[in-house]
Parts: C-alpha cells; structure tokens; sequence
C-alpha cells in the first residue's frame, strides 16, 4: 500500500460509484470531515444519497462499532474484504501510529 494510504482503510473508496458521482468524491468529503473533527485512527462517514445523486453526510462516527456484523464490517465486506482483515487492518494501522 503506498505511504500516503497506510493509515486508510481499503474499502474506504469503496461506494463513490453509487452515487453517480465522479470517483473519490465521497472519498474527498468523508476525509475532509474526518480531519474537521480531528479523527484520529478508524471512523465511518455516513451519507444519505438523494433522488439526484446529490450525497449528503449525516454523521461522522469516530467510534463506529466493528462487530461482524455492525455496518463497518458489512461495508468491508461490499469492498471485498472479509471481517478477519478488516480486524487486521485497524490493529495495523494502530500499531504503525501508537499515538493514535
């Protein structure tokens, strides 16, 4: 994984095609709100996508719950990525910044 996505989760880019938008777009907007709130770590944006495409961010969870079958695993598991992983990858990315 490149450096400047090491502390990204790889389904993070997973939905952008949904919404009829340009790719990265809902990208752009969960990360732009994820530092507006000072995330640190894992999180979950959540939208709401109107009847034009239009998304709109409802909320920013920086806690988000990662049982198997909470929404963070189930949309790890949209992108492919079984919950073992996704467990993996959140333990990585805390262990590559112990600040967090």
């Amino acid at each position: 994984m490149p450096a400047s996505r090491r502390n990204e989760l790889p389904f993070a880019r997973s939905n952008s095609n949904r919404t009829g938008r340009r790719p990265g777009e809902l990208e752009r907007i969960s990360l732009s709100a994820w530092r507006a709130v000072g995330g640190k770590g894992y999180g979950r944006a959540d939208f709401r996508i109107d009847r034009t495409g239009q998304p709109w961010l409802l909320e920013v969870n920086p806690n988000p719950d990662i049982s198997p079958t909470a929404g963070l695993a189930r949309m790890a598991g949209v992108a492919g990525m079984d919950y073992t992983a996704l467990v993996r990858s959140i333990c990585e990315i805390a262990l590559e910044h112990p600040a967090i």
